[in-house]
Parts: C-alpha cells; sequence; structure tokens
C-alpha cells in the first residue's frame, strides 16, 4: 500500500468540494481510494490516495528507486484512468504528482499497521508499554489504540 498525492491548480478542480472519501467501484488491478481534504487545508485544490494492486506494485519495484520520475508518472496514469472513470475523461492532469515508495524503503517495508484477526484490544497498549525498567520505549502509530495506521497516531505517540 502506498499513497498518491495530486495537486491541481484551483481553476481546473473537478470533484466535490464537500465530499471526503472519492471510490471508483469498476474492478481494476490497481485501486486507488482518493481522500479530499479541501475542507481542512485551506482550500487547496488536493487529492491524495491510497493505491495497492500488482501493476502499480510492479511499477515501484522496476522504477520507483532508478528511474522516480517513470514511476511517478506511472502511478499517476494509473490514478487518473481511476479518476477519468468517475468524472469523464476529459478532467485535467494535475500539476504536480508525490507518491511514497514505502514497499522499496529499506527502513518501512511497507505502509503502516493493521489490526491482525484475533488480534485482542489491548495489544496496542502493551506494544507501547516501555521494555526493561524504562530503557526502550516504543513510540509511532502501530501503538496508538485508536488512530493505529494514521499520521496523527503516530504524532500523538
Amino acid at each position: 500500500m502506498n499513497k498518491v498525492f495530486l495537486l491541481w491548480s484551483k481553476e481546473d478542480v473537478f470533484w466535490p468540494r464537500d465530499t471526503e472519501v472519492l471510490g471508483d467501484l469498476e474492478e481494476r488491478d490497481s485501486n486507488f481510494v482518493f481522500c479530499n481534504p479541501r475542507q481542512h487545508n485551506g482550500d487547496l485544490p488536493l487529492l491524495f490516495a491510497f493505491f495497492q494492486g500488482s501493476l502499480a506494485d510492479a511499477a515501484e519495484e522496476a522504477f520507483a528507486h532508478t528511474h522516480p520520475e517513470e514511476y511517478e508518472n506511472r502511478i499517476r496514469d494509473l490514478a487518473m484512468e481511476s479518476l477519468r472513470s468517475m468524472f469523464g475523461n476529459e478532467i485535467p492532469m494535475p500539476k504536480k504528482v508525490v507518491v511514497t515508495k514505502w514497499n522499496v524503503d529499506e527502513y518501512t517495508m511497507g505502509a503502516y499497521s493493521f489490526n491482525k484477526v484475533k488480534m485482542g484490544k489491548l495489544d496496542r497498549y502493551f506494544l507501547s508499554q516501555p521494555i526493561g525498567k524504562d530503557q526502550l520505549f516504543f513510540a509511532g502509530e502501530a501503538t496508538h489504540r485508536r488512530y493505529f495506521a494514521t499520521t496523527a497516531g503516530a504524532f500523538m505517540t
């Protein structure tokens, strides 16, 4: 799972201002769930999306380190295919694109935590507890009981 950030000019906005989540219902190899933060970001014409799928993974594996511009272009094109399915073929290309590459990052090797099947309600609490005599502390989104898998959860810990 990765994220793509797409920025347009204000005059190019084509999505509804007050809709926070946009999802394409069409079946395709790489899936995008778009988030619209305009109500919370000073009305910046920005969408970001979580995405996954074998075409996106293959592009990351092949190009993220060696040809980052090619990687961004391929992910942008996949994202635009999804957006055009929702809003029509005439929507403009974004002015700027930024794509994460968490799967090939040697330090993260993936995006973020998730609740496993049969995970207990207190597991995240136990993960956040110090080890030893307050010698080793863990922080980050994985240790927050309510806001795991979010930047807010990482910040609050």
